[in-house]
C-alpha cells in the first residue's frame, strides 16, 4: 500500500524529486493533483510574485521538455509494500493508495494514524472506507488528505487538529455538510467537494455541494473553493466569502435569483478569481448575474453557468483569457449567440448542452472563433440548422452534436482543415 521511488535522473534535484513523483506506470493523474501533493511535499520553492502552484506549473511544464530530450525510466524503480510492519516510519512523508481492492479496516487506519505521525501527504482516493478514526488528528503534519471517491459521509471533528493541512479532496464523496471544526484550518488552499449525480447528468440536480458552517471565511489562504451550497442566508454566506480574498476557484450551487446580484457585487472584488461555476437552485431560477463590471475578472479561464439566463450577461464578451465556456439550460434565444461570443480572442472550448440555446440556428461567421478547438452542442431540442461560413473556426478539432431533434441535417465540415473528430449522437464520423 505504501509506495516509495529511488531515482537517478541527473535533474535538478527539486525537479528529480517531483518527476519521480510523477511516474507512476498505467496511473493517470491530473495536473492539478500533482500541484497539491508537491507542494504538500515541500518540492516546490516559493518565488516572489507567484503562488506556489504557479511555480508547480512551470515546473511540469519544465519536465515536460525534459522528457522530450530524455529516455524515460532511466535508473527509476518503484518499491511496494502490501503492510505496515516492517518499516521504517519515521522517514515515512507520504501514503498513496493504488487499486485496492479490499476494505481497508479500522484497525488498520488507526495503526496507520498512530505509527506514521510525521506524514505529509495521506490519499485515500478509491479506497474501500466508510468512516476515519479520531486519531486521524494525530497527524499534525499532514498537508495533504483526499478522500475522493470513497463512502466516507462524516469527518472525525479531530480534523481540527490538523493546523498544517492544505488541500482537502472530499470530492464524491456522502459528505453533504462540513464540521465547524473545518474552520480552524488556517493554512487550508484547496477545498474540493462536490458529488456528481449520475442519474440526473441531464438535470439541475446533476451536481451537489457542501453546506459550510459560520465562520469559514476564517480559512483567508483558500485558494479552491467548490461547491459551496448558497441555499442558506445570503447575508450570513456572502459576509463569510468577502473575507475570501485569494480564491482562484469559486463553485457555488443552489443560487437563488436574490442571490445573484449580491453574488455579482463579491466577485467584481476577486482580482485572482481564474474559475468560476455558478449552478442555480432549480431549472426555473434565473441566475441574475448581470451586475458584474465589464472591466472585472482579468484572469478568469473558465465559466460554468447552469441554471436559466434572461439574457447573456454582457460581461462574458469582455473576458479576454477566457478558454472554456459552458453554458447549460440557460434557455436563451432572443439573441445571436455565436455572433455575441466569437470575439472572445482566447476561447479554445464552447459547450452548449441541455437547452442552453433555444433559437433555431447558430450561425458562425467568417473570421470568429479564432482559436477554438472544441464546440459540443447537446440537446439543443429547438435547433434545426448549424451554419459554418468558410474561415469560421479555422482551428476546430472537435465537433460534437448529440440529441438536437430537430437539425435536419450535419452543417459543411469539408473546409475545416483543423477538424480531427466529429461524433454525432455518440457515435463517430468518419
Amino acid at each position: 500500500m505504501m509506495s516509495s521511488i529511488t531515482y537517478n535522473l541527473g535533474l535538478q534535484h527539486w525537479l528529480g524529486s517531483c518527476f519521480a513523483k510523477r511516474l507512476f506506470e498505467d496511473y493517470s493523474i491530473s495536473d492539478e493533483r500533482l500541484y497539491r501533493l508537491w507542494i504538500a511535499e515541500g518540492f516546490v520553492k516559493a518565488e516572489e510574485h507567484k503562488t506556489l502552484e504557479e511555480v508547480a506549473k512551470a515546473y511540469l511544464n519544465e519536465l515536460m521538455i525534459w522528457d522530450e530530450k530524455k529516455s524515460r525510466g532511466k535508473g527509476r524503480h518503484l518499491i511496494i509494500s502490501t503492510s505496515t510492519e516492517n518499516v521504517e516510519t519515521t522517514g515515512v512523508r507520504s501514503i498513496l493508495l493504488f487499486d485496492i481492492e479490499d476494505k481497508l479496516t479500522e484497525s488498520f487506519m488507526v495503526t496507520l494514524s498512530m505509527k506514521f505521525r510525521f506524514l505529509e501527504v495521506l490519499d485515500y482516493q478509491n479506497a474501500l472506507i466508510d468512516a476515519l478514526p479520531k486519531e486521524l488528528g494525530n497527524l499534525c503534519c499532514l498537508k495533504y488528505l483526499s478522500l475522493r471517491y470513497t463512502n466516507v459521509r462524516v469527518l472525525p471533528k479531530s480534523i481540527g487538529n490538523l493546523c498544517n493541512l492544505q488541500s482537502l479532496d472530499i470530492r464524491d464523496t456522502l459528505i453533504d455538510k462540513l464540521l465547524i471544526e473545518i474552520n480552524k484550518l488556517k493554512n487550508l488552499r484547496h477545498l474540493l467537494a462536490y458529488r456528481y449525480n449520475s442519474s440526473a447528468a441531464n438535470s439541475m440536480d446533476f451536481v451537489h455541494g457542501v453546506l459550510m458552517q459560520e465562520g469559514f471565511g476564517q480559512l483567508e489562504e483558500l485558494q479552491t473553493l467548490t461547491l459551496v451550497e448558497a441555499h442558506q442566508s445570503a447575508v450570513g454566506l456572502m459576509k463569510e466569502l468577502e473575507k475570501l480574498r485569494k480564491l482562484r476557484w469559486l463553485g457555488i450551487t443552489k443560487l437563488t435569483r436574490e442571490f445573484g446580484r449580491a453574488l455579482c457585487a463579491y466577485i467584481a472584488k476577486m482580482d485572482h478569481l481564474e474559475r468560476l461555476f455558478v449552478n442555480s437552485i432549480d431549472e426555473n431560477e434565473v441566475l441574475d448575474l448581470q451586475y458584474i463590471p465589464s472591466n472585472s475578472l482579468h484572469f478568469l479561464r473558465d465559466l460554468l453557468l447552469v441554471g436559466r439566463l434572461e439574457k447573456l450577461p454582457e460581461w462574458i464578451q469582455n473576458l479576454q483569457n477566457l478558454q472554456g465556456l459552458c453554458l447549460c439550460l440557460s434557455r436563451l434565444s432572443d439573441i445571436e449567440l455565436s455572433k455575441c461570443l466569437q470575439g472572445l480572442p482566447n476561447l479554445v472550448s464552447l459547450e452548449l448542452l441541455d437547452q442552453a440555446y433555444e433559437g433555431e440556428q447558430l450561425q458562425f461567421e467568417e473570421g470568429g472563433f479564432r482559436k477554438l478547438k472544441r464546440l459540443t452542442l447537446n440537446r439543443l431540442y429547438r435547433l434545426q440548422l448549424v451554419k459554418i461560413d468558410k474561415g469560421a473556426l479555422p482551428v476546430l478539432e472537435l465537433l460534437d452534436i448529440t440529441d438536437c431533434l430537430l437539425l435536419n441535417e450535419m452543417p459543411s465540415i469539408h473546409h475545416l482543415g483543423s477538424i480531427k473528430h466529429v461524433f454525432v449522437n455518440g457515435e463517430p464520423l468518419h
